[in-house]
């Protein structure tokens, strides 16, 4: 008995083996089958007009950000322009010079002593007190 089991299992894993290949040349023949395929749908007239399309859209995107950035140039430059004439016109000439005179006479505010200070705070109480 014990040598019809061995033969059993000598059958059995030659029968294992025979089948592993048969799976091995059943992925072989997909696998090229498969590569057959796409070979056959790249050579199609639809592939190629997509591949087509494909660089045509890349080149689109290449000058679009080529533009892009020609705008933003030239969006800066004009901005520069307008500062410039910004800061020529009068109305900034105006503002700029009342900042100087208020600022100085905040320095003079500043500067000024309590004593040379109160004289003043008491004339403007007295006039509060009469209204």
């Amino acid at each position: 008995m014990a040598r019809k089991a061995s033969k059993q299992l000598q059958d059995a894993k030659k029968q294992a083996g025979i089948a592993a290949k048969g799976v091995a040349e059943a992925g072989k023949k997909a696998a090229e089958v498969a590569r057959a395929t796409v070979k056959e749908v790249a050579k199609t007239r639809d592939a190629k007009t997509a591949k087509k399309q494909a660089k045509v859209a890349g080149r689109a995107v290449k000058s679009a950000a080529a533009a892009a950035g020609t705008l933003a140039k030239t969006a800066a430059k004009k901005t520069q322009q307008g500062a410039k004439q910004l800061a020529k016109s009068k109305e900034v000439k105006t503002a700029r010079s009342r900042v100087k005179k208020a600022a100085t006479a905040g320095k003079k505010a500043a500067g000024s002593t309590v004593k040379q200070a109160t004289p003043k705070v008491k004339k403007a109480a007295a006039k509060a007190r009469k209204r």
